[in-house]
């Protein structure tokens, strides 16, 4: 597919000017509309929904070869229990589209298990894992990249626990599930791991209205992470995603309409780069290594040097304490 033309288009807020290089595509034009149809073809695939089916009591999971198009039943509630149908709380197809995973809900409560559906044949694959999961607001089955496994959410055995305990399971080889263990930060909030699109890192993410990052990890192997701190400070909100070596995320914290940061997820570095003239290292023990995009230009009493990580309290919003004053290595810029 061809690369997404770039516009010239610059905006200015509150005396801040920044480029919005896709402009172009919020027209109502024939080119906008072509490349929305090249977009849809270049995610054409399998399509999966949960939707109500003829003769069918409850919602039935489908899947279909472009959005909302004739679809095939793939797991239909009513064949586990034809006299009392389960709920299907939520779907979760791996990446390469050939397993769906889903919830199924049987006693009336929030809490399901899952099954895994074989997406060629509808048939349900022997390897899904047992324990119990509270609800499905942490979304089911968060699959890596490569699709030979996903974490979980699951609970324990006590219908009324707000217990949550994060489970890696894997599918390759000899089919396993074992906890994952976090420097979870104190409170018993919503728990979940995800795994960055490209396979590189695992976020662990603490609270659901107010989520969290609060550590990270390479995903070299996923049954050996190494947790770091992240984010340590759980008043914060900063529900996002990660891209490349960043969180991308929107908070409210001192900006109340919103804002979007990045929080560069990895240490800075122990010594200065090399002609630096002088730095010194970031130590924050509230949100490390971030940058926040409150304006342009980062201003200090002295202009830093590129490659060390420096402090300052101009780029914050305020009420902010100094111990969250620390921008990567020099660099700043908005988003």
């Amino acid at each position: 597919m061809e690369t997404t033309r770039t516009g010239d288009d610059v905006d200015e807020v509150a005396g801040v000017r920044f480029a919005d290089p896709y402009r172009w595509l919020e027209a109502n034009t024939e080119e906008v509309r072509g490349w929305q149809d090249a977009q849809g073809e270049a995610a054409a695939g399998r399509w999966f929904r949960i939707e109500p089916v003829a003769g069918s009591i409850r919602p039935s999971a489908l899947v279909s070869d472009e959005p909302y198009g004739e679809g095939r039943v793939l797991f239909d509630p009513a064949a586990e229990n034809p006299g009392k149908p389960p709920f299907l709380s939520w779907i979760s197809p791996s990446p390469d589209g050939t397993v769906l995973a889903v919830g199924v809900c049987a006693d009336g409560s929030e809490r399901n298990t899952i099954r895994l559906v074989d997406v060629a044949s509808g048939a349900l694959l022997p390897d899904a894992p047992t324990q119990f999961l509270r609800d499905s607001w942490t979304g089911g089955a968060k699959w890596l990249p490569d699709s030979s496994g996903f974490f979980f959410t699951g609970t324990d055995d006590d219908p009324v626990s707000s217990a949550h305990e994060v489970w890696l399971h894997l599918r390759h080889g000899m089919p396993s599930t074992v906890a994952v263990d976090v420097p979870w930060l104190p409170g018993d909030d919503y728990r979940a791991v995800v795994a960055s699109a490209d396979g590189r890192h695992a976020v662990a993410v603490q609270g659901l209205f107010a989520p969290v990052p609060v550590a990270v990890a390479k995903l070299h192997d996923p049954t050996d992470l190494a947790w770091r701190e992240f984010v340590t400070d759980a008043s914060l909100n900063l529900a996002g995603f990660l891209v490349g070596d960043e969180w991308i995320a929107v908070t409210d914290a001192g900006a109340p309409r919103g804002r979007v940061v990045a929080v560069w997820t990895a240490p800075p570095r122990t010594t200065p780069a090399r002609g630096a003239r002088s730095c010194r290292r970031a130590t924050s023990p509230c949100v490390p290594y971030a940058r926040w995009a409150t304006s342009s230009t980062c201003t200090s009493s002295s202009r830093p040097t590129p490659g060390c990580a420096w402090s300052t309290t101009t780029v914050l919003p305020s009420g902010w304490s100094r111990c969250r004053a620390k921008a990567r290595w020099g660099s700043c810029r908005s988003r």
